[in-house]
């Protein structure tokens, strides 16, 4: 599931946001920056770029309806508490879903930002998305002057079984070329995600 998050700036080497992907389910050396909550933030070294991944992770127990919330696209205006993201279910093909996501920027003097992500069920545990190209054909009546578009990053919901316990993981990476201070980057960075972690937990538990 693609949500909003404000990163700093890179230079990216010839690479594309399926291979985030890969390269962070490659990742064992996660460092843990800070517990909030009950909720581990977590980061590692990013192999594509000189930035880094994020991770939030927490004992659940609603297995089945923490999956079901991520995919329930067409409700993320109401899971999502940021009033600022809007997103829109563009098409649909069984457990594979097209999604336009748009954010107004609270930043002075930077654009909003849009992006189209492609979000699927890779198992019974697990489902993972990635931004897609500005010349799919999906973007066709999207693409404007007015709002910055991105086309890399990537991410992954897990559940993982452990010690008879579960374990949510959320993973990704997201480059909304923006220049900003690194300090502030990173705060915003895990804020953002801790954010949506608990709007979707907080909606799974409510059983709707």
């Amino acid at each position: 599931m693609i949500l909003y998050f404000i990163l700093i700036s890179t230079c990216l080497i010839a690479s594309n946001s399926q291979d985030i992907l890969l390269d962070i389910y490659n990742k064992t050396d996660w460092e843990l920056i800070d517990t909030i909550d009950n909720k581990n933030v977590l980061e590692v070294e990013n192999t594509l770029n000189d930035d880094k991944y994020l991770m939030i992770e927490s004992l659940i127990e609603n297995t089945r309806g923490v999956l079901n919330v991520i995919q329930s696209v067409t409700k993320y205006d109401e899971i999502i508490s940021n009033k600022n993201v809007a997103t829109k279910l563009l098409f649909s093909d069984n457990d594979t879903l097209y999604c336009l996501q748009k954010i107004k920027n609270s930043v002075p003097f930077i654009r909003d930002r849009q992006y189209i992500f492609k979000l699927y069920q890779v198992n019974n545990n697990r489902i993972d998305w990635y931004l897609i190209n500005k010349d799919h054909p999906l973007f066709i009546e999207y693409l404007s002057d007015d709002i910055h578009t991105l086309t890399y990053g990537a991410g992954s919901w897990k559940i993982q079984e452990k010690y008879d316990k579960h374990i949510l993981m959320y993973r990704m990476y997201v480059d909304e070329e923006v220049n900003l201070p690194l300090v502030f980057i990173k705060k915003l960075r895990s804020n953002h995600a801790l954010d949506i972690f608990n709007d979707v937990l907080n909606w799974s538990k409510g059983d709707r």
